[in-house]
């Protein structure tokens, strides 16, 4: 009979990588984090900048003492641990940022993972699309902030739910320090913009909106720089603490 200390340990779940970079998005850019990207979304946008994990894949690829290591997926809860707290044992960072993919997919695997990293671990950041509202609330205990992603459907998001996503933001909200990441290109109207900040300052008028330009491979945005202070400018009207934020990751060029 297995004890319930080996059962979190053996959870299995399927990662796609883990690496330390410089946090690129949301209220903590620019901070040194962990990065546990977890493999499956239950979305398909069109501007999506990781691809590859989308899908269930069969190795994990782990960026470990300069050095990149494949296992095999899926792994247990227990080795993914073992990694991270080697890799924080040599560089230490401010958080831990949970990722995807969409880890909400996977919530059992992500709370035997955290729970497994103890108690002194660093803070850790949950980025997801704001679409799984059971799930969140199963693991929301685990993380001490939630990036949350508001996606709109001119930008290529079919089947987007906005009224499950300020649902899911109000609940991240109540409960823990929340940040909502607006991701917007050339297709979006100032108008829009102005009525999705309003609703989401309804909804949780404690946390940072954060605009944040779609850019395409090789970090552009059709977007012009005064276009985008543009849209900050309209929004400012409705939110005391809306920020302009693009990807600082890939203007440096890192993971």
């Amino acid at each position: 009979m297995t004890t319930r200390e080996e059962s979190e340990t053996d959870t299995k779940g399927y990662v796609n990588s883990t690496f330390i970079s410089v946090q690129g998005e949301g209220a903590q850019v620019g901070q040194l984090h962990l990065f546990v990207r977890m493999s499956r979304c239950n979305l398909r946008c069109e501007f999506c900048d990781t691809p590859e994990a989308l899908n269930t894949n069969d190795k994990a690829m782990l960026f470990v003492d300069d050095k990149v290591r494949t296992v095999p997926n899926p792994m247990t809860a227990g080795e993914l641990a073992d990694v991270c707290k080697h890799m924080m044992e040599e560089t230490t960072v401010t958080g831990i940022t949970v990722t995807g993919g969409e880890p909400l997919v996977q919530p059992l695997f992500i709370s035997r993972f955290l729970d497994l990293l103890g108690e002194d671990r660093p803070p850790a950041v949950l980025e997801t699309n704001s679409t799984l509202v059971q799930s969140l609330e199963t693991v929301l205990d685990r993380f001490e902030a939630v990036s949350a992603d508001f996606k709109l459907a001119e930008t290529g998001v079919p089947g987007y739910d906005e009224a499950v996503a300020l649902r899911f933001i109000e609940l991240a909200a109540a409960s823990t320090e929340t940040w909502v990441k607006v991701p917007f290109d050339e297709n979006v109207t100032e108008e829009r913009i102005l009525d999705v900040v309003g609703r989401l300052k309804e909804v949780a008028p404690d946390s940072p909106v954060i605009l944040q330009p779609i850019v395409t491979v090789g970090s552009r945005s059709e977007l012009s720089g005064k276009a985008m202070l543009n849209m900050l400018v309209v929004a400012s009207r409705v939110g005391t603490d809306v920020r302009l934020i693009p990807q600082i990751h890939k203007f440096i060029q890192v993971q």
